[in-house]
This record gives structure tokens, sequence and C-alpha cells, in this order.
């Protein structure tokens, strides 16, 4: 039975603090730190009992190795409350495309939720790997732009001037309430159907979970395209390799 669509009417706004003192030598190549943090606020204005809070915040350090080769950080991480909140799906990366998608349920049924957003970055894990209210996520890679690093100088060539190996490395979560390892984030119910009777299995598991790999970058046809290459790290080990076509910068 299909219910009926649901209408409401928000208002809201958006207060947030950036830091920035990065340079950028050449594309995707940076030297400095970045910084934002932000607070979101929604208040429903036909239900007035409906409202959400959303806080967060992304840190990144560029670091400079030698020449264009450089060590690249990032911490992020935010948290949604009120009656209704912001759902976090974590995993893959931003402009995916061609995204798998994990079919699993929300942690806590019982909890509003009236939005949702990616968190990423998480490569060689599917989106959804991971939900909850709250996420927390650290990337770090070494973006080696191999032929401008090797001639010191501009190259005619668009693809070749910017094209960069990455080797990276990914882990975070998402999870409901304050603390990842409470039982509703660690025990997760797998149900198992056969008239009349229905077993839930609690199965544990470990919030955390990572990726491993390499990647290429490069701007072709006037986008910066990302082919990687990524492991997905879980506590029974690593997952089957994934490639992950995207087209976005930066983290």
């Amino acid at each position: 039975m299909l219910k009926p669509n649901d209408h409401a009417l928000w208002g809201g706004g958006v207060l947030d603090f950036t830091f920035d003192n990065t340079r950028n030598p050449m594309i995707n190549i940076y030297y400095g730190t970045r910084a934002k943090i932000f607070f979101e606020y929604y208040q429903g204005l036909i239900n007035t009992k409906l409202n959400m809070f959303n806080v967060g915040f992304d840190y990144r350090n560029y670091t400079k190795i030698y020449r264009t080769l450089i060590w690249a950080n990032r911490i992020a991480g935010a948290t949604s409350f009120g009656s209704t909140r912001l759902i976090y799906i974590l995993g893959g990366v931003d402009n995916w495309l061609f995204p798998r998608y994990m079919y699993q349920p929300v942690l806590d049924p019982n909890m509003n939720f009236s939005f949702q957003t990616l968190a990423t970055n998480l490569r060689g894990m599917p989106q959804n790997i991971r939900n909850g209210n709250s996420f927390l996520v650290i990337n770090s890679e070494i973006r080696f732009p191999i032929f401008r690093f090797l001639f010191n100088r501009p190259i005619k060539s668009s693809f070749l001037n910017s094209f960069q190996l990455n080797f990276f490395g990914d882990i975070g979560s998402a999870w409901i309430g304050l603390n990842p390892y409470s039982d509703i984030n660690i025990y997760v119910p797998e149900y198992y159907y056969s008239k009349p009777i229905t077993v839930i299995i609690n199965n544990p598991r470990n919030p955390l979970v990572g990726g491993l790999g390499i990647g290429a970058r490069a701007e072709l046809f006037g986008y910066f395209m990302r082919l990687d290459y990524a492991w997905g790290v879980e506590e029974k080990g690593f997952r089957p390799p994934r490639l992950i076509f995207s087209i976005t910068k930066d983290f």
C-alpha cells in the first residue's frame, strides 16, 4: 500500500567559520592548511515541533615533501540532533560515477530522520557501509604529479601537466548516539523468516571501516578525473578490490 506524499515547509540558516592559508601551485596540489567549522539550524514553519541542528568540521593540511610532491591529510566529522535528524551515509567518494550502494537498514528505525547526505571519502567501500546521525572520517594520501615533478616546469599538454599518482588510506565510521561502540552500533540484527517464525540474530561488527589503494588523476576534456583502485578493510580483512571513477578535486 502506497503512503500519500507528505509535505513540510522549513526555514533555516547556516553559520560557518573558514580558515584558508593554502597556496595552489598547480591543480590539486596545495601547500598549507584549510579548515571549516559549521552550525546549521532548520525549523518547521507549519509544524513547529519539527527542528534539526547539525554541527561539524572539516580540517585539511597539505605538507610539502619535495617540490610538487605533497602529503595531504584530512579529518572531518559532524553530528545532528533535534526532533528530527540528518542521517549520514558513509562510503565511496564525491561525484562517483557508477556508484555502488549497500542496502542495509538504519541502525535505529525509531529515530526520526528527515534528511540524508553522503559522508566521504571512504574508498574501497560501497555507499551505506555504515550509517547514523554522526560520522567521522580520516583521509591521508601522497600526491605525486609525476611528469611535473620530473621536468620541474609546466608542460604544454594539460593531461601530462596535471597527471598525478596517489597512494591513499581512509578510515571512518558513522553511528547512532554518542558512542560508536555502544550496543546499538555493534550488534546489527539479521532477520530470517519462515512461516510462522521470525528469527532475529544480532551479529557483532566493528563500527570502524577503512580503505587502502592507489589512484591516478588528470585533467581530461576540461574535467579533473580520478581513477582509484582500492581495497576495503573490515575486521574480517580485505574486501576484493574495486575501481572507482569520479570527477572531483582534492578529497
